[in-house]
């Protein structure tokens, strides 16, 4: 068996038929599907249980819904492919996505293969393309360049702010490594499991593909745009920091950028968090949560201190109001 692919699949009824045959449609044909029903309440069961019945190389896992993360651990356990490749439920791609990756495979032989995709609206219309960040070509002695700008490179203005996008489903990547690192991602994380998912992913590989393959097709639907975002969240981004501390890196640049993303991403929570009926009272209460959640430990000290610090962060922090009730917390000790 040459690919795995994991579809994890909770109340997306709308689009999965079309994610499903998308599959079904490959022009190369050696691969296995893995759909985890994470506990939907729609007809997604027996869509997924119809496909078992019309191909005998899509399988399926009923499970009360558990999230993401453990929805992919699940599918990690029975994947039997040499590579794997997760695909969104709501997304769809190209009948010779598989085709040009296993091409690539054959030419190079990688760990891992970082790709584009295709951002599509609701119905499927093409809005742009998103490439990685760095230069497309085979990096093996050299894959240091990718370690050291993976989450943060102040020389790239890219999708994500680093050398490569976020998301798994861009990438491929040896069955081995795959199920070694998706084990070690917290089952508590709800947003950034992608980013912990892919950094273990790049500390491990020995060797990576950046290509500008783009059969993934991401569906921008408008709950995508409008990010719903509430307190709980702060609770997320504590075990996101947990995961992030508990890896372990050689290279003090590498550690830096996780540094970075600690402080980055915490600050656009931050940022999600307020409004403009937001009040200086519930402003000091948000960033008191946060602070006590020691996620902005240190974080006062960087700003001031450490010439590494990107001035474009600088700069925006700067501008940023939300900024001066960060400042006046550490100043004055805000109860």
């Amino acid at each position: 068996m040459f690919f795995s692919i994991i579809v994890p699949i909770f109340n997306v009824e709308k689009y999965l038929r079309q994610c499903l045959e998308s599959i079904k449609l490959q022009t190369f044909q050696d691969y296995e599907v893995i759909m985890i029903n994470d506990g939907s309440t729609d007809n997604c069961p027996k869509i997924c249980e119809e496909y078992t019945r019309l191909d005998k190389r899509f399988k399926v896992i009923h499970r009360k819904n558990g999230g993401l993360v453990s929805a992919r651990k699940v599918g990690a356990e029975h994947v039997s492919g040499d590579y794997v490749l997760n695909i969104d439920s709501d997304d769809y791609v190209d009948k010779d996505l598989l085709e040009k990756l296993h091409n690539q495979v054959e030419m190079y032989n990688p760990d891992v293969i970082a790709f584009s995709y295709k951002i599509v609206d609701e119905s499927g219309e093409f809005q742009s393309v998103i490439n990685n960040s760095i230069e497309p070509k085979l990096y093996k002695e050299n894959i240091e360049r990718i370690k050291q700008s993976y989450m943060y490179d102040k020389n790239i203005y890219g999708h994500n702010g680093g050398s490569l996008i976020f998301s798994i489903w861009t990438k491929l990547v040896k069955r081995d490594i795959y199920k070694e690192c998706q084990t070690l991602v917290d089952n508590r994380i709800s947003k950034g499991e992608d980013t912990i998912l892919n950094l273990l992913i790049v500390d491990k590989a020995t060797s990576m593909l950046v290509s500008k393959i783009d059969g993934y097709n991401y569906r921008l639907q408008p709950t995508s745009m409008t990010h719903v975002f509430n307190e709980k969240d702060i609770e997320n981004q504590q075990f996101l920091v947990e995961s992030l501390n508990k890896i372990k890196v050689d290279k003090p640049s590498f550690a830096r950028q996780i540094e970075m993303y600690i402080f980055y991403s915490t600050y656009m929570m931050l940022q999600k968090l307020v409004n403009k009926n937001t009040n200086y009272r519930q402003y000091k209460e948000y960033v008191k949560k946060i602070v006590d959640a020691r996620i902005y430990e240190n974080l006062y000290s960087d700003f001031l201190y450490n010439a590494r610090l990107s001035e474009k962060i600088k700069v925006f922090l700067i501008k940023n109001n939300i900024w001066s009730v960060i400042y006046a917390y550490f100043k004055f000790s805000l109860k």
